[in-house]
């Protein structure tokens, strides 16, 4: 502090120390961080389906058939091998709300309701379809194979629904419940509730 301070200038710097911060929710809300998860499946569902029966074979398998179990057990061995090779991790996070309104507008404008024989308004059959396939290309990092390949594309709505033509069923739908979970879910936030970091309603 210089000589020339004055006691009016003192005490402007004392109340500024002792006043409370201000910030900007813009900057502080654009700041936070979203979860984020990964996704390890595997889509060689028909050598799974056969190593399932194999291995009901060996389960099966009575005294004295040795042999037929040892090779049993080598056919499990090269299934569950071509099964690891199928391997695919999705590495995902959440998005922001205004990602989702983005989604959803762009899906309102491209499907727009149809009217039926009765000259009501229906939802389209393709707006799901397209607003899903939309929020997991936004939730979709990079995926990675089983050789530590990455495909770190930016992926588009597109992208996403012509890997999920070839995708097992059962594949796409823990796809799209993960991305519930990041993106649309408030699981995160009743964890915290329950932890007691944020306060019960």
């Amino acid at each position: 502090m210089s000589e020339e301070t004055t006691p009016q200038e003192v005490l402007s710097l004392v109340e500024k120390a002792q006043s409370k911060g201000v910030f900007n929710i813009t900057d502080f809300a654009k700041g936070r961080a979203y979860p984020q998860d990964i996704v390890t499946v595997y889509i060689d569902v028909d050598s799974a389906y056969e190593l399932s029966k194999v291995n009901e074979e060996i389960g099966d398998a009575k005294l004295g058939e040795e042999d037929k179990v040892a090779q049993l057990e080598e056919q499990a061995k090269e299934l569950t091998e071509k099964i690891l090779k199928s391997k695919l991790v999705f590495h995902m996070r959440g998005v922001n709300q205004d990602i989702i309104e983005r989604v959803t507008e762009k899906c309102n404008k491209d499907f727009p309701p149809v009217k039926n024989q009765f000259g009501q308004e229906e939802p389209n059959e393709s707006w799901m379809k397209e607003w899903t396939c939309a929020l997991v290309a936004e939730n979709i990092v990079k995926v990675e194979n089983a050789d530590g390949e990455f495909d770190e594309r930016v992926f588009t709505a597109d992208d996403v629904n012509e890997f999920r033509k070839y995708l097992p069923r059962e594949v796409w739908d823990i796809i799209v419940e993960k991305m519930q979970q990041l993106t649309l879910a408030s699981a995160y936030f009743k964890g915290l509730t329950d932890a007691g970091f944020l306060p019960k309603s």
